[in-house]
């Protein structure tokens, strides 16, 4: 049950939840807090400052999430030109610009 609770604590840490009713209709919306992003983008590249040869894989062990959030992340910090991936597919590693 402990498992269940920690759960539950983390996502209404993480998670604002609204519904919006339109008529007869009911849609509920989910969205992270902007501080819970900020939390995990740092979260990311401070990871990646530690070590520039990180792997995807690498950095969802370490922060306990699925490696398609990481992917996401990454693409974020990519397109606000925060990092890039430098070399071939083999041997490659993350520069902080």
């Amino acid at each position: 049950m402990t498992q269940f609770n920690e759960s539950l604590n983390f996502l209404k840490k993480h998670l604002n939840v609204c519904s919006e009713i339109k008529e007869v209709k009911r849609k509920d919306i989910y969205e992270i807090p902007l501080k819970a992003l900020r939390e995990a983008l740092a979260a990311v590249l401070e990871l990646i400052k530690q070590d520039s040869f990180i792997s995807r894989k690498d950095l969802s062990k370490k922060l306990n999430i699925n490696e398609s959030a990481v992917q996401k992340h990454l693409d974020t910090l990519k397109d606000k030109m925060v990092i890039k991936r430098v070399g071939a597919d083999k041997g490659d590693h993350w520069e902080v610009l």
